[in-house]
């Protein structure tokens, strides 16, 4: 994976952050929750479900309003922008998954 360490430490820290504010009172893990949202994802196969749910709570995580807001690079402002600096979509998508992955061991 070309994402940084702490760059993926951040970006999993906010994504989780979307996940559990977007959970349920009875779902136990943040995979439940992923599981409802991927149920209502209109696409023609699982595949392309996945992906979009992936970027669909990515783009909620880092466009939250005050995180890096001070920071511009390459076109892009906050924590997107440092991760452009010097990643592109397909770099992105491997941490989402990644990401995804651990989702299961992770409580609400």
């Amino acid at each position: 994976m070309k994402m940084k360490p702490e760059h993926y430490q951040e970006l999993k820290r906010l994504y989780i952050h979307t996940i559990k504010s977007v959970a349920s009172s009875d779902e136990n893990n943040l995979s439940d929750t992923y599981d409802r949202y991927l149920e209502q994802v209109d696409a023609p196969n699982d595949q392309r479900k996945n992906s979009r749910l992936r970027w669909y709570f990515y783009f909620i995580a880092i466009n939250k309003p005050g995180v890096y807001s001070d920071y511009y690079q390459n076109g892009q402002s906050g924590f997107k922008g440092i991760l452009y600096s010097y990643l592109n979509d397909d770099h992105i998508d491997t941490a989402l998954k990644k990401i995804v992955t651990e989702l299961n061991f992770e409580p609400i």
